[in-house]
């Protein structure tokens, strides 16, 4: 007989599994993150069916990613990510942790999360931000589900990496987002543009204090 924490990380390697813009995750994986706290899950009220979820995958000592968000796409467009994505802020604020946060852009949900990463003080960073943790690089870039070896060779291309506003340089963060990996990652001109703008205002915002 299962028990419900075992039951709750069996479906949510199962959601992991099902959709392709998610990397695969195990059970033990979740279970881990369960056991220390570290997933929020959202439940529909009526079905007690799992219609969101996100974890805190920690990548080194006081570093931690923002890792798994998954929205049912028949709740999307009802903030759901977001109150998913400030919960794990909340838990990360509490355990003292470095925040880190690796976006796969797609049409059908990216923007809106991109959007409140940019608003929640978190900024596009080249994944050479990392090298200085090694520990941080090798579980944020080499995980299995990509190159054990030498980390995904697509990354720079087809994934944004954010950090806290307060955490990075901000040359850093503006000269990435002025590079055509950012705009590959972002092709969408309107999207990229709010992206940008919103980076630079958070920026000013932040050295303004």
């Amino acid at each position: 007989m299962l028990t419900e924490q075992e039951h709750l990380a069996q479906s949510l390697s199962r959601i992991s599994q099902e959709h392709p813009a998610m990397l695969y995750r195990t059970t033990q994986f979740y279970s881990d993150l369960l056991a220390q706290n570290l997933i929020v899950v959202a439940f529909d009220d009526e079905t007690h069916e799992i219609i969101g979820s996100g974890c805190l995958f920690p990548l080194a000592e006081n570093f931690a990613e923002i890792s798994c968000i998954h929205v049912d796409t028949k709740y999307s467009g009802r903030g759901i990510g977001s109150t998913i994505v400030r919960e794990l802020r909340r838990i990360w604020q509490e355990a003292n942790l470095q925040l880190l946060l690796t976006m796969k852009p797609s049409v059908s949900w990216s923007e809106g999360m991109i959007i409140d990463a940019v608003k929640n003080n978190l900024v596009p960073v080249p994944f050479s931000y990392l090298e200085s943790t090694p520990e941080a690089y090798h579980n944020c870039c080499c995980c299995d589900s990509n190159n054990p070896e030498t980390g995904c060779p697509y990354r720079d291309t087809t994934c944004i990496l954010w950090v806290e506003l307060h955490q990075t340089s901000y040359d850093i963060s503006r000269q990435h987002i002025s590079t055509s990996e950012f705009h590959q990652a972002i092709p969408n001109i309107q999207v990229r543009n709010r992206i940008i703008n919103g980076v630079h205002e958070n920026i000013q915002n932040f050295l303004d204090r």
